[in-house]
């Protein structure tokens, strides 16, 4: 049973429950540009070229601003559209309807042939004769014990009657020229951190989904949201999902010795009655695009905003020079968040070529063989292309948030090589700290916003 409501929560509470992402923006930023700094953004373009799940572009959409959302990762811009754009609740039902009807799955027998299984035998097991549903399966190591809905704990294994029928994202977490990821910890293949019997299940899932070839390709605004629910469950539908734990708590891909096995029909479940109690991000409709030309709409007034795909190096040369009031991002911070890596889980799902994107990140990874000064000169690329973007007059406005003193000197003279000037510095503190990395608890809490202004032609 789905259930629809609305929930009287804040924006902040409201926004993080859809999907889970790393590092969201700095809210209390936001509220100082926006409130304090910036204040009047109405019928202005707002422009985040490192725009993440999207939190900079909704709080201008509010505020009456028209936006442009760029981002290399695929998973982000799904968060950002579906939030953005949001969804009809009725069609999104119907949608829903048609993956929960499913009574049997397909999978592959030893033989290479198509069989069926009745969807519910897999979370079912046998106690002293009686057929009892299974809360979860429990496992440590190898070994595994199925928790019945009443509490009965028996010992109990893996699907081994066959394998997914439907191919699963066969992909590894290895670079193509033979390095490792970051985070790569318990195994080498994507597949390998799921049961055999939750690959079965999420592979039928997902294939009454009917997953986009690409993320560009159009589609309604209902079978993204599907989308993203589905993506926003692997990791708890996965063997590194542990006992009393909520979300990707430990960002790598580890799996620990007790961990646990939920029913992906019951996490879709729940993550839809999430969504579906949610109220839209935006209070009212916006007109939105998904492609580069479409700009002119935007930047003409007959469009709210566009969500962009891809690398901002590429799409900033789309926008027309001195077009843009103000860009606001919270860029990538050095090695703090491998956002490509970790998203990797989800993006290769979506089919969406995970290591080509990698290429063009912005981040210090010696994997990707990118230290310190190649994320600066990537920093300083950008930025000298948001110099051309932005009006005369218009102001850059950048979140920083680095404790190293000399890393983030360097970040700020990043700005001064693509030729603004920086015109003030404010300093904030986060009300929650961000538990990512190896911030000091205290000094973590601190962030900077940094004002930027074009200088004059003749002295750039």
């Amino acid at each position: 049973m789905l259930y629809i409501g609305d929930a009287n929560i804040s924006d902040l509470q409201r926004y993080s429950r859809i999907a889970r992402y790393w590092g969201r923006k700095v809210y209390e930023a936001t509220e100082i540009i926006f409130s304090e700094i910036v204040r009047d953004v109405k019928e202005k373009i707002v422009l985040d070229p490192f725009g993440g799940a999207g939190c900079i572009i909704l709080e201008a959409l509010r505020r009456g601003a028209r936006g442009i959302y760029i981002d290399i990762n695929p998973y982000a811009y799904l968060i950002a559209r579906v939030t953005t754009e949001w969804f009809n609740t009725e069609k999104l039902l119907r949608k829903a309807e048609v993956v929960f009807s499913r009574k049997r799955l397909a999978y592959r027998g030893s033989n290479g042939s198509i069989k069926y299984i009745e969807r519910d035998k897999l979370y079912t097991i046998t106690v002293n004769g009686v057929r009892k549903k299974v809360k979860y399966y429990e496992w440590r190591d190898d070994e595994c014990w199925a928790v019945t809905i009443d509490g009965k704990k028996v010992r109990a294994s893996d699907f081994t009657g066959g394998e997914p029928y439907y191919s699963p994202p066969y992909y590894m977490f290895w670079y193509p020229w033979g390095e490792p990821f970051d985070k790569k910890r318990n195994y080498d293949w994507l597949h390998e951190f799921f049961t055999n019997r939750n690959l079965i299940i999420l592979t039928n899932i997902w294939q009454d989904i009917r997953p986009l070839k690409t993320v560009s390709r159009k589609d309604t605004r209902e079978h993204r949201a599907m989308a993203l629910a589905f993506l926003s469950i692997l990791y708890m539908a996965s063997k590194m999902a542990r006992p009393r734990a909520g979300s990707w708590g430990v960002n790598s891909y580890w799996v620990p010795r007790l961990h646990v096995e939920y029913n992906p029909y019951d996490l879709l479940r729940r993550r839809l009655n999430k969504l579906l109690r949610l109220r839209p991000t935006l209070p009212h409709p916006v007109k939105t695009t998904g492609s580069i030309y479409g700009l002119s709409k935007v930047l003409r007034g007959y469009l709210d905003v566009a969500i962009l795909h891809g690398d901002s190096k590429e799409i900033l040369k789309y926008i027309p020079p001195g077009s843009i009031d103000y860009i606001v991002t919270d860029p990538p911070h050095t090695d703090e968040i491998q956002y490509l890596e970790l998203s990797f889980f989800m993006n290769a799902w979506l089919k969406a070529d995970p290591y080509s994107w990698m290429l063009g990140e912005v981040v210090v990874n010696r994997r990707q063989r990118k230290d310190f000064n190649s994320y600066i000169e990537m920093l300083v690329s950008t930025y000298k292309l948001a110099y051309d973007v932005l009006k005369p007059h218009g102001k850059m406005l950048l979140i920083y948030h680095e404790e190293n003193q000399q890393k983030l000197e360097e970040m700020k003279r990043a700005v001064e090589k693509a030729g603004f000037s920086l015109e003030e510095e404010v300093k904030g503190l986060m009300k929650y700290q961000r538990n990512i990395g190896y911030r000091n608890i205290a000094r973590g809490r601190q962030f900077r916003i940094l004002v930027c202004s074009k200088k004059f032609k003749s002295s750039r």
